[in-house]
């Protein structure tokens, strides 16, 4: 297993190697490049290849990698319904362990972190859950948007 560890933009550049050249056990294949930011973080976009899916955004702090879906903008769900948008999204949390929703950036997202030790293995299944659960929450949500 090739170990993860987490630091300087060197060592982002180097998930970004790994992710583009790894294969999962079920032959899934990744799309990754560099993204600009309007924060000073360093982030990568990653899409699984040959799937119509929310991208991946990957970033690190010092104690972990961070990993975010965007689902919609603030302003996308309807004002009149947010209470109840957001009690649904504290009951739908707890049948997506390890996947949380969140606001960042005036988007609905939703995230997952994972320790600078994981392995590569381990970033690609938290790649691939998180995108299932956004594809998830995106249909949950639908009738709230506007």
């Amino acid at each position: 297993m090739s170990l993860i560890t987490i630091g300087d933009k060197m060592q982002i550049n180097t998930i970004l190697e790994m992710l583009q050249s790894h294969s999962t056990a079920s032959g899934v294949l990744f799309n990754c490049e560099m993204i600009d930011s309007d924060i000073d973080v360093d982030v990568i976009r990653v899409s699984i290849a040959n799937k119509d899916r929310l991208p991946v955004f990957i970033t690190m702090t010092e104690n972990q990698i961070l990993c975010m879906v965007n689902l919609w903008k603030t302003e996308e769900i309807d004002p009149a319904r947010l209470i109840e948008v957001q009690n649904f999204m504290l009951e739908l949390s707890v049948s997506m362990p390890l996947s949380s929703f969140g606001i960042a950036g005036g988007r609905y997202v939703l995230f997952g972190a994972l320790s600078r030790t994981s392995t590569v293995e381990q970033l690609a299944e938290e790649i691939i859950t998180l995108t299932q659960h956004a594809d998830d929450s995106v249909e949950a949500f639908a009738e709230y948007t506007v």
